[in-house]
């Protein structure tokens, strides 16, 4: 690929961002519908989508208490948008993030239907930037606590914006991380010595994460892996597509089916071992 080229994925994406401009009915049905975070291909993303929407359904689905929800490290903001339409009971939903370092484009544009209840903003996470809007009931650190240097530190500013009982979902990539594709984990293994991975760390232990939280302030209430062999290598397999241009992305768009039904089933699904931890915790 040359350098500075838009993928055809992201070439993709922008094609589905023209047409929704010009049919702004469906644009909600395009870019953020039940089964995909947003027009992406990315198994990663789908599967920790169908995760932490499966999550929140728990802490929310049967609950008709009013409250508030806040996304740390947002990426667009497709969990704020989506919890905003799918739980009314939400009074206000907000993200944030740093988005200079979010690939994947800028915020979503809410409808006129969530104005103002869904907040978006651009920035360092720290308490003081959202505590007008809380004290939140439901929290999300979805991939973001592997960047942060001073986790435990982090983690307590989440804290310090919840409100008492408030429940905490968490994803985060595991240590020792297994690769069905040599060639893929040679590649990650490379960034990570050449200091170009944006992690600080490769991941957590189970026991790692469980005591970063309940040093922070939370009681875990369910710790359980994720992205066991099978997704390890379909996301490998989705990895090396992507390297090669045009023809991996329509190979990949033919997969997109088995994809999405592989991350249905990832919600019933445990495995042993994986490369990722999801956690359910609770504000003490």
């Amino acid at each position: 690929m040359i350098d500075g080229a838009p993928s055809p994925e992201s070439q993709f994406e922008g094609d589905c961002e023209v047409l929704s401009k010009a049919h702004p009915v469906r644009r909600w049905v395009l870019t953020a519908p039940a089964v995909l975070p947003r027009w992406t291909l990315s198994t990663g993303a789908i599967v920790r989508w169908h995760l932490i929407c499966a999550e929140l359904a728990f802490i929310l689905g049967r609950d008709d208490r009013r409250g508030r929800l806040l996304d740390v490290g947002c990426g667009r903001g497709e969990y704020v948008v989506w919890a905003a339409r799918r739980y009314p009971v939400l009074d206000v939903c907000v993200g944030v993030d740093e988005m200079e370092r979010e690939a994947s484009g800028p915020f979503l544009r809410s409808p006129d239907s969530l104005a103002g209840r869904v907040h978006l903003i651009a920035g360092l996470f720290e308490k003081e930037l959202v505590r007008a809007h809380g004290p939140f009931r439901v929290l999300l650190c979805v991939d973001v606590l592997e960047h942060v240097p001073e986790d435990l530190a982090f983690v307590r500013e989440m804290a310090a914006v919840a409100a008492h009982g408030a429940s905490l979902i968490v994803h985060v990539p595991a240590v020792n991380q297994r690769h069905a594709l040599r060639a893929v984990g040679a590649e990650f293994e490379r960034r990570r010595a050449a200091g170009t991975d944006q992690h600080v760390r490769e991941g957590y232990s189970a026991d790692g994460i469980r005591e970063l939280l309940e040093g922070g302030g939370w009681s875990v209430e369910m710790l359980r892996p994720t992205f066991g062999p099978i997704a390890i290598a379909w996301a490998d397999a989705d990895y090396a597509l992507a390297e090669l241009g045009r023809i991996g992305f329509l190979v990949r768009a033919s997969l997109l089916p088995l994809t999405v039904a592989g991350a249905v089933l990832s919600k019933r699904i445990v495995p042993e071992r994986g490369n990722g931890w999801l956690v359910r915790a609770r504000r003490r």
